[in-house]
């Protein structure tokens, strides 16, 4: 038995380096925008005071950087003791906010538990 274990793992290893050492095929077509989006995209000067102090009130604050602006907060990720600063512009912005709604509106429907009456 230990012996044919020596022979399949000899017969598998050329396999196994092969797979391996290909490269996936690189797709040549980018994917289609996200419906909305580029609407969802507002320069510095149509930001209004309300969404400013929201977003201040989140830990964000408006940063220009490379021409475009993004909104900036610091803190640690899950499971880390190190703070990282995380940038995102207005549209990723709106899309984290969308699906924590879209989350929590889902939990709020398909929740079982006593707790969640």
């Amino acid at each position: 038995m230990r012996e044919n274990m020596k022979y399949i793992a000899i017969a598998l290893l050329p396999i196994l380096v092969a797979a391996c050492s290909s490269q996936p095929k690189q797709s040549t077509q980018t994917p289609p925008p996200v419906a909305g989006t580029a609407a969802l995209v507002a320069p510095d000067a149509t930001i209004t005071p309300e969404r400013k102090a929201y977003l201040a009130k989140k830990g964000y604050r408006v940063v220009q950087r490379q021409g475009k602006v993004v909104y900036c907060r610091t803190g640690a990720s899950t499971g880390s003791l190190f703070r990282s600063e995380t940038c995102l512009t207005e549209a990723q912005l709106e899309q984290e906010e969308r699906g924590a709604r879209e989350m929590g509106d889902w939990l709020r429907r398909n929740c079982a538990l006593p707790q969640c009456s």
